[in-house]
């Protein structure tokens, strides 16, 4: 039994009318009897229960049309795979990303892996704090990084903005500003504020402190990793300022937290993603290429 015999079988089996089975084929009707007959002949048993009326399959019938459309489908999906490595399309793919993506970019991530089977595809997730000063190379081929927004030439590397990153305020949930919309500048005077210390302070954080500096004192305390911050805010200890999908992801895993957005305060970050030009492969241009493609498609929330 070959592919051209299954192939015919499930096309009379689609119809289940030998004269529109064989039009689909581009064959004369009895040439594709002949066909299954032989085909029948060939595996012993009988494939069709034939009438004036109807072509219907009978249990054997229903057997092959299953497991051969899975053979077909498994076929199909070998030849793609060979084009590709012919193409040189196949292989291994690094991929960093911040330790919490908003939900649009990493269900993204996760549609664009399935889409690429047949490349291995290897997951790093950076620690905020881990990932430096902003934007500048990493040893991966692609990564998806919070950053300020570049305002210089970026080299060889290539740089796409996503979406903003806002930044959010994470208080306990009884906390005074709780109750509150979207928290001010002006409404953090006397307030213990917890700030992620990273080699180069965000221009958010900057902000934050000159717009604070200008309506009163504030205690700044800067913690090494975001577990800490979010510690401290859970024993009432202070107020942490963080990106807003950190903000948001540490409340659904803690009911005695809440976020606020930070108001008069320029966004001045964003998500990208980034790849090098000297690691831009086959492999790694189809990630990029289907990651943009499902981006455009994805849902905006």
């Amino acid at each position: 039994m070959d592919t051209e015999q299954i192939r015919d079988f499930l096309t009379v089996a689609r119809y289940k009318n030998f004269s529109k089975a064989a039009e689909a084929l581009y064959i004369g009707q009895p040439a594709l009897s002949r066909r299954i007959s032989g085909l029948e002949r060939q595996l012993g048993v009988q494939l069709f229960l034939r009438s004036n009326k109807a072509v219907e399959l009978t249990r054997a019938g229903e057997i092959l049309q299953r497991e051969g459309q899975h053979i077909i489908e498994q076929l199909e999906q070998l030849e793609v795979k060979m084009q590709a490595a012919g193409q040189g399309a196949q292989g291994s793919i690094r991929v960093t990303t911040m330790g919490r993506l908003s939900d649009r970019v990493s269900q993204t991530i996760r549609r664009t892996i399935a889409a690429l089977p047949d490349c291995d595809v290897e997951m790093e997730v950076l620690v905020p704090g881990e990932q430096g000063d902003g934007l500048e190379p990493l040893d991966t081929d692609v990564a998806f990084l919070v950053g300020s927004y570049p305002s210089d030439d970026t080299g060889q590397k290539h740089v796409v903005p996503l979406e903003d990153a806002p930044f959010s305020f994470l208080l306990p949930a009884g906390h005074p500003l709780a109750g509150r919309k979207e928290i001010c500048p002006e409404d953090l005077r006397g307030e213990r504020l917890l700030l992620l210390k990273v080699s180069r302070v965000p221009v958010q954080i900057q902000g934050l402190l000159q717009a604070v500096s200008r309506t009163g004192p504030c205690q700044p305390v800067f913690r090494k990793n975001l577990a800490s911050i979010v510690l401290d805010v859970e024993m009432g200890k202070g107020i942490g300022f963080l990106p807003a999908f950190e903000a948001e992801g540490r409340c659904q895993s803690s009911s005695g937290l809440v976020y606020r957005p930070a108001a008069g305060l320029p966004v001045g970050a964003g998500v990208f993603l980034t790849w090098g030009e000297e690691r831009q492969d086959p492999a790694t241009d189809r990630f990029i290429r289907t990651f943009l493609k499902l981006w455009g498609t994805a849902e905006t929330g």
